[in-house]
């Protein structure tokens, strides 16, 4: 009784410890896979933006596929819920050269020094669904909001420095004029993180990029 009393704390740290890190690989298998999904959906053209009807329907889709990460208002209203425990990011992002340059400025003299975003990288497309409040993307937020379809108009994209995103560069590096796609997922860790001290990220992150 003695020694089991001596060795039970030990026994129960590593007992949590293993129950913990089995549910958050689980979890993390399951954001890789909403990850991988999202960006087959964001590469084929699907309307996921908060801007239409259909719009609408397939971010509730989305909510569905990312069952049991809390994404969803509830269990049976798929409803992407702004204060919930996921967030899912979708970027789409140009390294600016000239054709991008005459596209968004009138009468464009093609001259690089008078294109102000030549040579950046620059969102074209943001859409996030989820808990915005929590969680940001790793490339950053845009200063300026995209149109409700979630892109970018030809003349921000040529201009507006606030929609740089030069941190994409140290994930993916464009040639000029090449567009890259991006998908983050962020869930909520904590309700696994039993010793907190032990684990200090409360939440699981995934990222693909194409």
């Amino acid at each position: 009784m003695l020694e089991f009393g001596l060795v039970a704390p030990f026994l129960v740290i590593a007992l949590g410890t293993t129950i913990s890190v089995g549910l958050s690989t689980n979890r993390h298998t399951s954001v890789s896979a909403l990850t991988r999904n999202v960006l087959r959906l964001v590469i084929q053209g699907v309307d996921l933006s908060a801007g239409s009807a259909q719009g609408l329907e397939n971010q509730k889709l989305v909510a569905k596929m990312a069952r049991g990460l809390g994404l969803a208002t509830s269990a049976t209203n798929f409803t992407p819920n702004p204060s919930g425990r996921a967030l899912v990011v979708l970027s789409k992002v140009v390294r600016v050269d000239r054709p991008q340059c005459a596209q968004g400025i009138t009468n464009w003299n093609g001259n690089v020094a008078t294109c102000p975003n030549y040579d950046q990288y620059v969102l074209t497309y943001r859409v996030a669904i989820g808990n915005q409040g929590k969680w940001t993307s790793q490339i950053g937020n845009p200063a300026v909001a995209p149109e409700t379809d979630g892109y970018y108009a030809d003349g921000p994209i040529a201009s507006n420095v606030g929609i740089r995103v030069p941190a994409f560069s140290s994930i993916l590096t464009l040639n000029l004029g090449k567009e890259g796609y991006l998908v983050e997922v962020y869930a909520d860790n904590t309700d696994y993180n039993f010793f907190q001290r032990i684990r200090s990220v409360p939440y699981v992150y995934s990222r693909y990029v194409s």
